[in-house]
């Protein structure tokens, strides 16, 4: 009818031994990727074999090695025990598998620790597989190394030297603290030296910023509030280092079209990043890279933000709130806020943004060329003249303070 003679090889013969991949039923991804099954048939409303397990449980999967020179029903009533006595050499996966092990050449017997089995099951011909009918053998490969088998269990004959293989373990240490002791309101902080020096020198640090003023409330405006976030910071080596504080807008409060607007702020695409890259190491030029500590309250929001006075520190005019001329950490346009910034300070020194990302800046003049890739509060600046990189540096540190 089509002109062509069918394709037969989906077809394999009832009651084979097959290997179905299991990958796709597992729980957990140490478990085996195939194990010994036998070939039932093919399902009807889509492609794929039919395989019965020794669980007695069905596989129903594409993705199936055959080997059909072995029954292992025509064998035995059980023939996932006994269909490894008569299975004859093959190029697919033996029926038997059977792990094999690194361990001292000086202790033959095996001990527990040298019975840990690996996780995946590779191939191995039957024929040079070790007989099943002892529990287990060593089989010395070289002076200081030996092969220890165990039956029914998958086989690993992979030549790869890992830290399994060579009883070379990383330490792994889960610690669990519980952090007791913080400040659950400003009244408990009045109670504490420490936390109350960290609240003091954060309000100072907003001060000193000009992040806002203080101004009556315009009829039918609904101020925000904040929140104190109190934190202990320690060294690498868990030491104390100090108690840090910060304090937070309820920016859920915000009502979307009144006090927040544009929300998204680029970041730099990762095909950006690997073009530049490719270019600095191509023409061997130099890459620094700076990070903004506080990056979200150099921000400068357009919308009129109103929020009350922080908590513990209310002047003696109660009635007034704080208008922001800053950007604060919990507002939704913070993140646009200071990509704006950023951008503003960048185009104020020459650069320009690219059209294809707008969170590459590049500048060229005079034969010089500079790249300014910006992701959030991570900055990276290369370029063909670093004599020009350093003094870009101290001018972004004069503008933004960081």
């Amino acid at each position: 009818m089509f002109n062509r003679k069918p394709d037969y090889s989906f077809y394999k013969i009832f009651g084979c031994a097959c290997y179905p991949l299991l990958r796709p039923y597992n729980n957990h991804k140490m478990s085996l990727y195939f194990s010994l099954c036998v070939f039932l048939g093919y399902v009807s409303n889509h492609k794929g074999y039919i395989c019965l397990s020794p669980t007695i449980r069905m596989y129903i999967t594409r993705h199936v090695i055959f080997d059909e020179n072995v029954y292992p029903y025509a064998l035995s009533p059980n023939p996932f025990s006994s269909v490894s006595s008569t299975t004859t050499s093959s190029s697919h996966y033996a029926p038997t598998l059977t792990i094999l092990q690194l361990v001292p050449s000086s202790t033959l017997q095996p001990t527990n620790v040298d019975r840990m089995s690996l996780s995946h099951a590779l191939p191995q011909n039957h024929a040079n597989a070790p007989s099943t009918s002892s529990p287990s053998r060593s089989i010395p490969t070289s002076p200081t190394t030996s092969l220890t088998s165990h039956t029914d269990e998958p086989q690993n004959i992979c030549h790869m030297i890992t830290c399994a293989k060579e009883r070379v373990f990383k330490p792994c240490i889960f610690i669990a603290t519980t952090v007791s002791g913080l400040p659950k309101s400003t009244k408990e902080v009045l109670l504490h030296t420490q936390w109350l020096s960290a609240v003091h020198g954060e309000i100072e640090a907003l001060q000193n910023n000009n992040t806002w003023v203080l101004t009556s409330l315009p009829p039918g405006v609904k101020p925000m509030s904040y929140k104190w976030i109190f934190k202990v910071k320690y060294n690498a080596d868990g030491s104390f280092q100090r108690n840090k504080t910060r304090l937070v807008a309820k920016g859920f409060h915000q009502q979307p079209g009144f006090d927040y607007f544009e929300l998204f702020s680029p970041v730099i695409k990762l095909i950006t990043i690997s073009l530049i890259l490719t270019i600095t190491i191509q023409r061997n030029w130099h890459v620094n890279q700076i990070n903004i500590n506080n990056v979200f309250l150099y921000g400068d929001p357009k919308e009129f933000v109103y929020m009350v006075q922080p908590p513990g520190f209310v002047t003696s005019d109660s009635n007034t709130v704080c208008k922001l001329n800053k950007a604060l950490y919990g507002l939704k346009q913070t993140p646009r806020s200071w990509f704006h910034k950023l951008s503003a300070t960048l185009c104020s020194l020459g650069f320009n943004s690219a059209k294809s990302d707008t969170s590459l800046f590049i500048h060229l003049k005079n034969y010089i060329i500079l790249f300014v890739l910006i992701y959030v509060d991570d900055i990276l600046i290369t370029g063909n003249s670093p004599t020009v990189i350093q003094p870009l540096i101290t001018s972004l540190s004069n503008e933004i303070h960081y």
